[in-house]
């Protein structure tokens, strides 16, 4: 009996060992591939690493620390040729103080691959430099937004000196000194056609100078919104229309020095130092700066065109303060950049046109009160003297937008309301040459009188009342403008010559035309109409 329950024990324990058998199998066979993969992973680790130490004689170097790159990349750590597990430790990054020896080990594998470019292992060689291009990709992008988190700086407080302008301060640009040199001596197409991850390196290169123009440019904008801000709130509620079109001329310098230092900080941090790249980074860079400039000058010249008689100085400051900028943002927004569109030119167009519209409707405006009919109410002549005294008190503060203003008024190529100059002539200098100034005397006066006499309108009895129309006010405008501006005032001589060829030069073509429509019932009062007091 006691036999039969032994028997009984040992068969359930046999069965209980088979089963545990059957999983050890099972579980040899789930481990034996891993424990291969790390085999062979430690096979190439000890053989890079032995390359390593080969190139530089460091075998026997007492706890010399070694870098291998992998994904996650490695660092073994060397004792006498001997390698131990237990120094063995991962390495996600390149340490602090230990970058010269990752870019070191970067170096040598990129050489090994080289030199050896027929060996088959070369595509695994290529994989630990991409891997560590891009771990110096991450590192670069973390030292630029650490930088580009501080509080930005206000561009207008460096006018003096504008290379004292903090972009990136010296404790980032040390940082990223090594770290831009090793990627720019990283494998690209370019530089290495035959480098089997070159183009990988360069897409990844590519993405950490597209992530630095990106921050940098939000950094940049968050720099000159405060003082446009300021600004516009200003041009809504403030007195000194002129000192409010200044600040906003210095605003505009402030933003060229702070786009200025920008592109130079960039050509030293750029990991593609090419032309082109440059261009495409800076652009991106700068294209805040063109919005916020272009929306804020937009704002202003709305401003000014709803109140132009109140608001025509702050346009005048800001039409001298522009000019003033137009090659610096040329040479730093357009040719720095590649962009086609002027916006600053166009603003100061729009500006010109406005300002130059804003010159009769204040003569109007001087004008009205002293012609308007006598009332009960005394003074009426004093608000147009008032708006003049104002006017003429201001003009020395923007002479030079003045001038320019009247010069284009006084050339006889602005069209009123159009606010263009069509077909521009080049301005003729004053002339000492007494043909010269008489016939343009002639030209200026009486060139618009004889067209009126011309046969250009139909033959038709509308048209002929026209052109006596026309006529008449012509002469009225001259005489208007020749009692005010007398022509040779202390010449009586040269005077009555001048009066002699007016009278052969008009009074023909006046003949001429009233004779050829003498069957017109108009004509019978042209007589009248032009007689001579």
């Amino acid at each position: 009996m006691e036999d039969e329950m032994a028997d009984i024990e040992l068969g359930t324990l046999t069965g209980i060992l088979a089963k545990f058998d059957s999983r050890l199998v099972k579980l040899e066979k789930t481990i034996r591939p891993l424990h291969s993969a790390t085999q062979s992973l430690t096979r190439l680790a000890t053989s890079r690493l032995s390359l390593l130490c080969q190139g530089q004689g460091r075998t026997n170097v007492e706890g010399q620390t070694l870098i291998v790159l992998w994904s996650p990349s490695i660092r073994w750590q060397a004792k006498s040729k001997m390698w131990s597990r237990a120094n063995l430790r991962w390495a996600f990054r390149p340490k602090s103080g230990q970058l010269h020896l990752y870019v070191d080990a970067l170096e040598r594998l990129n050489a090994n691959i080289a030199f050896q470019s027929g060996d088959p292992r070369s595509k695994e060689t290529s994989r630990l430099v991409e891997t560590g291009a891009k771990k110096l990709c991450q590192l670069y992008t973390k030292i630029v937004a650490e930088a580009t988190s501080r509080p930005a700086v206000d561009p207008t407080n460096y006018l003096q000196s504008p290379d004292a302008l903090p972009t990136l301060d010296e404790n980032t640009m040390t940082k990223l000194g090594p770290v831009v040199d090793a990627l720019r001596k990283s494998p690209t197409p370019t530089t290495h056609p035959s480098h089997p991850g070159a183009a990988a390196i360069l897409a990844v290169i590519q993405e950490a100078q597209a992530g630095y123009a990106d921050m940098r440019s939000q950094w940049c904008k968050k720099a000159v919104d405060g003082g446009v801000r300021r600004i516009l709130a200003a041009a809504d509620t403030g007195t000194d229309r002129i000192a409010i079109g200044r600040e906003f001329g210095i605003w505009v310098e402030g933003l060229l020095i702070l786009a200025d230092a920008e592109y130079k900080t960039l050509q030293k941090c750029a990991l593609l130092p090419g032309r082109d790249f440059i261009k495409d980074s800076f652009e991106i860079i700068t294209r805040p700066l063109v919005s916020v400039f272009s929306s804020s000058l937009s704002t202003l010249s709305s401003l000014v065109k709803k109140s132009l008689q109140s608001n025509i100085f702050m346009a005048l400051a800001i039409y001298s303060s522009l000019s003033q900028s137009q090659d610096r943002y040329t040479d730093i927004m357009l040719r720095r950049t590649g962009r086609k569109d002027n916006d600053l030119s166009t603003g100061i167009h729009s500006l010109k046109g406005v300002c130059i519209r804003s010159f009769p409707e204040l003569l109007l405006e001087i004008k009205t009160p002293a012609m308007s009919p006598p009332t009960a109410a005394p003074g009426r002549g004093e608000i147009g003297t008032g708006i003049a005294d104002v006017t003429v008190m201001q003009i020395p503060d923007v002479a030079d937008a003045m001038s320019s203003m009247l010069i284009t008024l006084g050339d006889g190529n602005w069209r009123m309301g159009e606010g263009t100059i069509p077909g521009s002539k080049p301005r003729v200098e004053e002339s000492t040459d007494p043909e010269q100034t008489q016939a343009a005397y002639f030209d200026t006066n009486f060139t618009t009188l004889l067209s009126c006499l011309t046969d250009d309108a139909k033959d038709k009895k509308a048209g002929i009342k026209d052109k006596f129309a026309r006529f008449y006010e012509a002469l009225e405008e001259i005489a208007e403008r020749h009692r005010y501006a007398r022509v040779l005032a202390d010449d009586d001589e040269g005077r009555e010559k001048i009066q002699e060829e007016l009278v052969r030069l008009v009074i023909p073509a006046l003949q001429r035309f009233t004779q050829k429509h003498r069957d017109k019932e108009f004509s019978k009062k042209a007589g009248a109409l032009f007689a001579m007091p």
